[in-house]
């Protein structure tokens, strides 16, 4: 399978492509160092954590939803915090772009290889986010490269762990079965079960169950997420690849055909190619749109698990561009003319794929609200913890920033563990629940209604964001934490504001008009940007707990189809807003719900409707309930 055009090479031992390769690999390293936020809070601090604790809790190392191999390599760089799995993924995408160089041989491949892999907006997200994707593109590239040397014992030899790095294997594996058994290497086929044979013995040891790996799949029946179109990556394959690499690839694909006729002599190793890159990487494609469309298989619909096929896409541009200049006849010439040919084509790389990048690629990345509140949480925990009781929690952000090992299980549990069918949830006394609004009732299996009703279980603090946010199935971001104590909830209601009392003292402004004739619509209001505001509501939050404001209402506004109308619940601190609680009305009903903790004396508040295209407004109904929360 191997093929080289001497008339490409410029320079062959030019260590410039692999210090080029290294100092791109570092710039989504050095994007993360100077973020204040984390790329992902969610799975990549869990897969940070699982390779922190590792050798504190060997069993941890089988653990087949951490992605065992993953973890081992990852330990030694999780020493150094989350940045470390960062530096790690940096240093896997230098050596995959090193490697694909390597495959198609060409200094073009060289030096453009970590210019198309950086600028996909995926893979460059996965390696600034310590992801697992990283390792397996970068193995799945030396498989190829192997494989290319004909050293194929040792291609089948790590092609064997990849199932122990991503389930995408199932995609790659059977097209390296099908050229190691076209290269008629029968007897080396037993080593792709060398991988899973090793776990499967280190799986009886510390499971007693050899077949570890099959009974305890993580996405086998896991219908959390529910399912999705059948074609969402493919209408997302800008956010994955970026543009630069659509239209190489579209391109190389009307290619491919005619540099096949055009090179007989290669057709062999063109095929080879094809069955090692674009194959596979359709396959990992087809793979997840299938298990996203069908649901039951623990998808979520993450582009990021297509970051596994990226090396794989950008080895079927170079090599195909590589052979269609070798047909052309375009590599012979002065090698300066190949260097200003070369300079021409990653400046157009880079204008055309940086803002592609930066689009779907924030950088540096902010604190989201929901970070900002769950780093919050785990200070909070950490200060009201105590020598000799156990956190149950579920958001790995609130064991990291508390400082503690998640794995251990006499300080701290995952809700998914506790009994639910126990008063307190089996938790010994004194124990902490930190209930949070995306894990908790999704991954954790405890909807917020349980525990609210669980008189074993005392609310000592709501925390809420500084600007709303709807988790997975529509739960407002919110942090409860509870103590394993008797405690019994109770609530009250005070309607606050109807239409019937706008001249009540709580009314600020109320611009109205005459309603147009036969309108049965209760008030009608100008086309002022801000027409109805309700300030001077009672002191929220004085209670105990918290107070939860409802507003419920029905309007007519038009344009339906183009409507930019909001409702905003506001509250100051001085001149400071201390939180932005708005949803956007686009039906004829609407409603808010917004939890307050307590506040401290001479914090305001505000309620108002936010025209911002000044539509024709008429309200039909408006009622403003104040729910007082208080325990026992």
């Amino acid at each position: 399978m191997s093929d080289r055009d001497p008339n490409t090479l410029l320079k062959e031992r030019d260590s410039g492509p692999i210090v080029f390769a290294f100092a791109l690999a570092a710039v989504p390293l050095i994007v993360r160092l100077l973020s204040p936020g984390i790329p992902d809070a969610g799975d990549g601090v869990l897969h940070y954590q699982y390779a922190r604790w590792c050798w504190s809790h060997p069993v941890l190392l089988l653990d087949l939803w951490a992605k065992p191999l993953f973890t081992l390599l990852a330990s030694p760089f999780a020493m150094l915090d989350t940045w470390g799995l960062v530096l790690m993924n940096a240093l896997l995408a230098a050596f995959a772009a090193l490697g694909i160089g390597a495959i198609v041989r060409t200094n073009t491949a060289r030096w453009l290889a970590p210019l198309l892999l950086l600028l996909a907006p995926v893979y460059f997200h996965n390696v600034m986010s310590g992801m697992t994707e990283v390792l397996f593109g970068a193995a799945a590239i030396g498989v190829v490269w192997l494989l290319v040397k004909q050293r194929i014992q040792y291609a089948l030899i790590l092609a064997s762990f990849m199932p122990l790095m991503r389930p995408e294997w199932i995609a790659f594996l059977p097209c390296v079965l099908v050229y190691a058994t076209w290269q008629r290497a029968w007897r080396m086929l037993p080593w792709l079960l060398l991988g899973s044979g090793v776990y499967a013995v280190l799986a009886f040891v510390a499971f007693g169950d050899p077949l570890h790996f099959f009974t305890h799949d993580p996405y086998a029946g896991n219908s959390t997420y529910g399912t999705g179109a059948a074609d969402h990556f493919i209408r997302h394959m800008d956010e994955v690849l970026g543009k630069p690499l659509i239209v190489l690839l579209l391109c190389c694909v009307a290619l491919w055909p005619l540099v096949l006729w055009k090179l007989m002599e290669q057709r062999k190793a063109m095929l080879s190619m094809a069955l090692l890159s674009v194959i596979p990487a359709l396959g990992i494609l087809l793979v997840h749109s299938y298990a996203w469309w069908k649901g039951g298989n623990g998808s979520l619909g993450l582009l990021r698990v297509l970051g596994t096929g990226i090396p794989l896409v950008v080895l079927f541009v170079l090599h195909t561009l590589a052979r269609a200049a070798e047909a052309l006849n375009a590599g012979a010439g002065d090698p300066r003319r190949q260097r200003t040919m070369l300079w021409i084509a990653g400046i157009a790389l880079g204008a055309f794929g940086l803002p592609s990048l930066t689009e779907h690629v924030p950088m540096p990345v902010a604190r989201s609200v929901d970070q900002e509140l769950l780093l919050r949480a785990g200070v909070r925990v950490q200060e009201l913890d105590t020598v000799g009781h156990g956190i149950v929690c579920q958001d790995p952000l609130i064991t990291y920033a508390a400082g503690l090992d998640p794995f251990d299980t006499e300080r701290t549990r995952m809700i998914w563990a506790v009994d639910k069918s126990q008063e307190g949830l089996g938790l010994g006394t004194g124990d902490l629940l930190v209930w949070d609004a995306h894990f908790a009732p999704n991954e954790g299996g405890l909807p917020l209604e349980r525990v609210m009703n669980d008189r074993g279980l005392r609310l000592l603090e709501l925390m809420a964001p500084r600007e709303n946010v709807d988790m997975l199935g529509g739960h407002p971001m919110e942090v409860y934490i509870f103590r394993r104590l008797p405690g019994q909830r109770m609530v009250s209601s005070d309607t606050l504001y109807t239409l019937a009392q706008r001249m009540s003292p709580l009314l600020s402004r109320y611009d109205t008009v005459p309603c147009p004739t036969g309108n049965p619509a209760a008030q009608c209001f100008t086309t002022d940007e801000f027409p109805f505001t309700l300030e001077g509501l009672p002191t929220l939050g004085d209670t105990k707990l918290f107070d939860e404001i409802v507003v419920q209402g029905t309007l007519d506004a038009a344009p339906r189809d183009s409507l930019s109308l909001f409702l905003v619940f506001a509250e100051y601190e001085g001149n400071a807003q201390l939180r932005y609680h708005q949803i956007s009305i686009k039906e004829a009903s609407f409603s808010l719900v917004a939890r307050v903790p307590p506040r401290a004396p001479g914090v305001t508040n505000k309620l108002y409707i936010w025209n911002r295209q000044q539509h024709p407004l008429a309200l039909r109904s408006f009622t403003l309930t104040r729910n007082k929360w208080g325990q026992e």
